[in-house]
């Protein structure tokens, strides 16, 4: 963790199904208000995703209170919400989105 105040800043890799990342980014534009709002309840300050369009890879970065619980959302809108990811991103073996999370190396504020 870097940084203080209580805050840690996470960051993920995420793989985009061949043929995927125009509807990914589709859907990014206008996420749901409730979403943006769940989010917005569990802490997270900042969040932003990037793409590599190279090597199909999302790069994901977010700020959000050290006690928070980095678990996405258990509502009706999150659980739409992450159905549709599964059909978009890579899978891993046990059905969940296949996800590295990042170590932070640098920061410069």
């Amino acid at each position: 963790m870097f940084g203080g105040c209580g805050v840690t800043r996470r960051a993920y890799l995420w793989l985009v199904r061949p043929g995927s990342a125009a509807e990914y980014k589709d859907l990014h534009r206008a996420i749901p208000a409730s979403l943006e709002a769940e989010i917005k309840e569990r802490g997270i300050r900042d969040y932003s995703i990037f793409y590599c369009k190279e090597t199909e890879q999302l790069f994901a970065v977010q700020e959000r209170g050290v006690e928070q619980d980095p678990a996405p959302p258990k509502s009706d809108v999150g659980e739409a919400w992450a159905e549709r990811m599964r059909g978009l991103l890579v899978l891993d073996v046990d059905g969940s989105v296949l996800q590295f999370e990042l170590e932070e190396v640098f920061r410069l504020d």
